[in-house]
């Protein structure tokens, strides 16, 4: 807390004049902004005032003139015409007056231009009475619906600033039967109130605006002034007050860099200390992969001395079983500048294995770029032991589990076989019976000694062996059995390919063909709660994994899916549940999602179903190690990911995803 305040007090008496003239002239310039748009809207509010007048009086010269004029006059016989020049004793009509008028006052007084127009013009009128612009129409169509209201817009026209305002000309008592009644009249369904015409005032702006200006430019330099004066006493101000407490601004500052100094030699101290004594082994390396820095527990593990690998890089520990893709992908996921985490087999300087579980972070400077590397890791020999055997166990475990099914699987079609075999067996007895009565008739009658007998016996034959009969049966019984023995065959093939037996260390394998033997071995488990339904991706590359774990993680899942499925009540299972499984490439990642239609899991389990020996099943009926091998094959073992998505009677869905590495050539 004293150091925070300690730094305060520094930063304002180094800062606080600068940081009040910043402030001061920043006012300032704020007031010349708000300013300016003050009077930019006050130019704008007395351009619509002055328009909103200027149409004003248009429209009630044009109303007292139609009923003071116009009505008396033609009561006369006076004629009143647009034409009214061309022939004497006329006068002009309303419309033309009042845009004479308007020119007039436009003429001699420069307040703007104005202009009558119309959707229906009369014919004399349509070359400038009709909607020319954007904005005539745009007006005619506002003011049509809200004749009440003007209709206004600031535009630039020929180069300049202009307010052009438009208000309704509404059709008045006196005007409806003249218009509707004219010879040229464009409408003739004129009511009172409809809006016959816009009377449009354009005010320009240049004028204004630059009279607001020059007022502004006026009161400038008095606002430089005030403010350099203002910042100056300031300065003077400020200085006077620090001179004053500078030597105790030094000392604290003294007090306090020796103060962190000792702190951050004792905390470094500690750290060293701690690094040293960790039973984890660290390496630090620059940029390049020189290694910088080890700590004796890495000397320990791996029989490297500290001068033995200072300057040389991590190659020293490089083993055989890896390849060129697995190194390439780690050391891109740092140079990213992303955490890298995973299993290593490495070699010690005796030229012994050992597994280790390292994890590489980069080390940043304050602007973000890598300084160094640095790479914590433990033995995991032992663990990665114990985790083989634990995956063994549980898929002789599983293996164990479906050998019942499996047997019931191979027994039925091996019965049927059997069956079949006895069948036909018998059925050529009575054929060959057939044959040996049909021979002795062909001798008879080579050596004549031919007779009915004979032919008497060979209908017997016939009769008894029921020819039609084999001839029908025979044949499905044939194919019956080569059905059964393609299943049996179909079985053992996914058996083989599922154990995987005297395999180990990575290979390439096929996800579609692993997760179709999986299906077929765990028959048994699933194919009476429910259907399984494939979606392959044809395309899937195949990848470089450990096809015997995979096909172990494959097995808990579908084993699981069946069993959520299997656990719903008969009630909430109608009929024979679903499990989707479905394969497809995302990215540079293979992509596995098994679905069940079961019951879905509870909210307060969902963080803890990976744990190991967690498990809801009765006592007996699970160990809690299936969902746990699954992230440890997936994870941990492939780099991969597992993600979950589940909701409570809809089901779930596991997501697996496996890097793709492929091998250079």
């Amino acid at each position: 807390m004293m150091r925070l305040r300690e730094r305060i007090t520094l930063f304002i008496d180094r800062y606080v004049a600068a940081l009040l003239i910043l402030v001061t002239l920043i006012s300032v310039g704020i007031t010349v902004l708000l300013q300016q748009r003050a009077q930019h809207e006050l130019v704008r509010s007395i351009a619509i005032h002055h328009a909103n007048n200027y149409s004003t009086v248009l429209r009630e010269f044009r109303t007292l003139y139609t009923s003071e004029v116009v009505e008396r006059v033609r009561a006369n016989g006076v004629k009143v015409t647009h034409d009214y020049r061309s022939i004497d004793g006329a006068i002009p009509l309303p419309a033309t007056l009042s845009m004479l008028l308007g020119s007039r006052l436009t003429e001699q007084h420069s307040i703007g231009t104005t202009r009558l127009y119309s959707a229906y013009p009369f014919p004399w009128r349509q070359e400038d009475g009709g909607l020319r612009d954007v904005f005539s129409q745009a007006a005619w169509k506002t003011l049509a619906q809200d004749p009440n209201s003007p209709f206004h817009r600031f535009e630039e026209h020929d180069g300049k600033s202009v307010l052009r305002y438009a208000v309704a000309d509404r059709m008045r008592p006196s005007c409806v039967d003249c218009h509707n009644s004219h010879a040229q009249t464009p409408k003739n369904d004129w009511k009172v109130g409809d809006v016959r015409g816009v009377i449009e005032v354009t005010v320009p702006l240049d004028a204004s605006s630059q009279a607001a200006a020059s007022l502004q430019r006026q009161q400038l330099p008095i606002l430089a002034v005030l403010a350099i004066l203002g910042c100056t006493g300031l300065f003077l101000l400020i200085t006077l007050l620090r001179n004053s407490s500078t030597e105790k601004s030094r000392a604290i500052y003294h007090m306090r860099y020796a103060k962190e100094l000792e702190s951050e030699i004792e905390r470094r101290r500690r750290v060293e200390s701690a690094v040293e004594h960790i039973d984890e082994m660290v390496m630090i390396t620059d940029t390049d992969a020189t290694i910088c820095y080890v700590n004796p527990a890495f000397s320990r593990v791996t029989g490297y001395d500290r001068d033995d690998v200072i300057g040389k890089t991590p190659r020293v520990l490089k083993s055989d079983r890896h390849d060129r893709v697995f190194y390439r992908n780690m050391w891109q996921t740092i140079i990213e500048g992303s955490v890298w985490k995973g299993y290593l087999i490495n070699r010690k300087k005796d030229g012994t294995y050992f597994e280790e579980f390292r994890t590489i972070s980069p080390v940043r400077d304050t602007s973000g770029r890598t300084l160094n590397f640095v790479a914590v890791g433990r033995d995991a020999t032992k663990e990665q032991t114990l985790q083989s055997q634990l995956r063994q166990a549980q898929k002789v475990e599983a293996i164990g589990q479906l050998a019942a099914g499996i047997a019931h699987e191979i027994n039925t079609p091996t019965q049927y076989v059997n069956d079949n075999t006895r069948f036909l067996k018998e059925s050529f007895e009575k054929i060959f019976d057939v044959i040996s009565h049909h021979t002795a008739l062909i001798k008879a009658v080579k050596s004549g000694t031919a007779n009915p007998g004979l032919l008497e016996k060979i209908d017997t034959a016939h009769e008894e062996a029921d020819l039609e009969f084999l001839k029908e049966e025979v044949p499905k019984a044939i194919h019956e059995s080569l059905e059964g023995i393609d299943r049996v065959a179909k079985i053992v093939r996914a058996m083989k390919n599922f154990s995987h037996p005297g395999e180990e260390g990575k290979r390439s394998a096929d996800i579609n063909e692993a997760l179709e033997s999986t299906i077929a071995v765990s028959c048994n488990e699933w194919k009476y709660v429910a259907d399984i339904v494939t979606n392959y991706d044809e395309n899937l590359p195949q990848i470089s994994c450990y096809p015997a774990e995979l096909n172990q993680a494959f097995l808990n899942l579908i084993v699981n899916a069946a069993h959520a499925i299997g656990g719903t009540s008969k009630q909430e299972r109608a009929e024979k549940g679903t499990i989707d499984v479905q394969t497809r490439l995302n990215g540079n990642r293979v992509e596995i999602q098994i679905s069940d239609s079961g019951s879905g899991i509870p909210d307060e389990i969902r963080e803890r179903i990976f744990e190991p020996f967690f498990t809801t099943k009765e006592v007996g009926k699970g160990t809690g190690q299936g969902l746990a091998i699954v992230h440890s094959v997936i994870v941990e073992l492939h780099g991969g990911t597992v993600e979950i998505e589940t909701e409570t009677g809809q089901g779930t869905t596991f997501i697996l995803r496996l890097p793709v590495e492929v091998e250079e050539s």
